[in-house]
This record gives structure tokens, sequence and C-alpha cells, in this order.
């Protein structure tokens, strides 16, 4: 199977190895700069390389393709791309507001193209070992997930405005909020709370919500307060705990502690991606596709709700 990669950077890459342990071959690279694709030839041994996506679409004609350009680029990319009808794999966040996602959920129908979200974290076999052990995801009765950021950090890396650290943090916030739903199911009920402790940075987002199977979840997010990111999935006579998330320690009710190990290929790669990309390729190959563009909008909506609340709320000190 001959796949392209659109943008160049450590995802990229983390994508570039899975896809060839899987077989494939990784035919072309579209980046904007030639520095980047300099990399993409002598890191990756890319030879075919582009700076119009487009071109290179309508020249190679891929099996596939994976879009990993940046959060603020994702949306344009991926609509400008999706009429060509070629199955695509695009990172998370699918655009940076939940009328970006909408409108390529329109287009994806409309031109019946495959679209696969990479939420790697919905494929860590870690979590699956986890679910299987407390004996299917019906045993799984709460999780809780606490997130974290540092913005100022990441402004001062990026060089960032406010306003794109505002996007930043929705479409960081997807990462958790989507595990939360994925695993725990769909919301009956929600409560939403947020907080400014005083300046821009200083985010407090929570959610509190019962599922229409009563299963209780939550999610914590402190933006200037880092920790490392943790789930917790409680069952009638244990609890996981994955901190970090590539990690799992089971706790029965006598306390013991057991550590369930991480598959393989999740130790061999980034998590989640070998299992990510196996899906991928079998969804092109004709395998019904379980993470399309419409599987992001829960998380989405709810991202945006959040974000949103902060956002028009007053400042607390």
């Amino acid at each position: 199977m001959k796949i392209a990669i659109i943008g160049y950077g450590n995802i990229a890459k983390k994508h570039v190895q899975v896809l060839r342990a899987l077989g494939c071959t990784i035919i072309a690279s579209c980046n904007r700069s030639a520095e980047s694709n300099e990399k993409a030839r002598a890191e990756l041994g890319i030879d075919e390389v582009f700076v119009d996506y487009r071109e290179m679409v309508e020249k190679i004609q891929p099996d596939g393709l994976i879009n990993c350009v940046s959060y603020q680029n994702i949306f344009q990319v991926s609509k400008d791309l999706i009429p060509y009808q070629i199955p695509m794999l695009i990172e998370k966040p699918p655009g940076i507001s939940l009328d970006h996602l909408k409108e390529l959920i329109k287009a994806q129908r409309e031109y019946g193209t495959l679209v696969q979200v990479a939420l790697n974290r919905r494929h860590y076999g870690v979590f699956q070992q986890a679910i299987l052990d407390a004996g299917g995801i019906d045993m799984i009765r709460s999780l809780s997930v606490e997130w974290s950021e540092n913005p100022g950090k990441i402004k001062e890396k990026n060089g960032f405005s406010d306003e794109m650290i505002a996007k930043y943090i929705f479409a960081n916030s997807l990462h958790g909020i989507d595990m939360l739903l994925y695993f725990g199911g769909k919301l009956a009920e929600q409560y939403i709370l947020t907080q400014n402790d005083g300046g821009f940075f200083r985010w407090r987002m929570n959610l509190l919500g019962k599922t229409t199977e009563n299963k209780t979840l939550q999610f914590s997010s402190s933006w200037d307060n880092p920790v490392p990111w943790r789930m917790v999935m409680e069952a009638k006579n244990s609890r996981y705990v994955f901190a970090p998330l590539e990690t799992c320690i089971k706790i029965n009710s006598n306390y013991k502690k057991e550590e369930l190990q991480a598959p393989p290929h999740d130790q061999a790669y980034k998590a989640g991606f070998f299992n990510q990309a196996e899906h991928f390729i079998q969804s092109i190959k004709g395998a019904k596709n379980k993470h399309g563009l419409e599987t992001a909008m829960p998380a989405m909506m709810i991202a945006e709700e959040m974000t949103n609340q902060f956002l028009s709320s007053p400042l607390n000190i």
C-alpha cells in the first residue's frame, strides 16, 4: 500500500515508523518549507517531495494520505483533500471549532471519502487489557481523567498569541475528553464548571457527567499547574490507574497492586499508533471504519462548550 504524508515533524515520523512496520511504502511527503522536505529525504528516505499537496495527490495518486499538519491548518488541508476521494488519516483536532468538524463531515458524506481521526489513545493496548481484565467494558462503572498543560511555556516556545493559546487549549482538551467519552459512553447528564484563578493562562475546567448506562465520568483540567496526564477506571472489585497513560497499575479490593504490561507494539512505537494505523489500512481494504469524523463529535461538543464557558466567565481570583 502506497501512502503519502502531509506535514513533517515528530508525529509524522511516528506515523512513518508504524506504516513501514505494517508493510506500507511511503512514496511522498509534502511540506511548505524546503527545509522540512530536505529533512524528510535525509531522515526518512522519502525521495519524492512536494510543496503543494494538491499537486502531490494529482501526480502520484496514493492509496492513502496521512494529514499531520499543525492544528491551525488541519481543517483547511482536510477540506481541500476530501474531494479527491483518497482515504485519509487526519491528526487531531479535526478543526479548531465544532463548525469545522461539521463542515468536514458534510464534505465527507458528499464525496464518500474515507476519513479516520487519529485519536490514538483510543487504541492503547494497555487500556484494552484493563477492560478485558475487568470482565469487559460493561463492568467499568466510573472513569476519571486529569489533564493539564502549561500555556505560558507553550506560548514562549512557539510564539503563540493569546488567541492561539485559547484554540490550543480547546484542541488539546479533546485528547482527554474523547478518551473519557470513548470508553465511558454517551452522556445523559452533565455539569460543567470553569474558573479563572487570575490571569489569562490560569484555566480550570471540569466536567461531571452520568452516562446512559449509569456510569459516572469526570474530567478535570488545570492549565497552570501541570501534573502527569492520568486516567482511572473503576470496576466492581478493582481500580485501574494509568499515570502516565501508557502504564497501568491494577489495585484490587485487598489493596494489592499489579502492573499490567503494555503490548509489544506499544512499547516499540508511540503508544496507540500501531493499532491505529492497522485499523486505517484495514478500512482502506474495505473493513468498517470505526473511527470516522462523526465519532469525534461528542468530545468536540464538550470541549467547545467548556472553552466558551471559560472565556465568557468573569475573572475569579
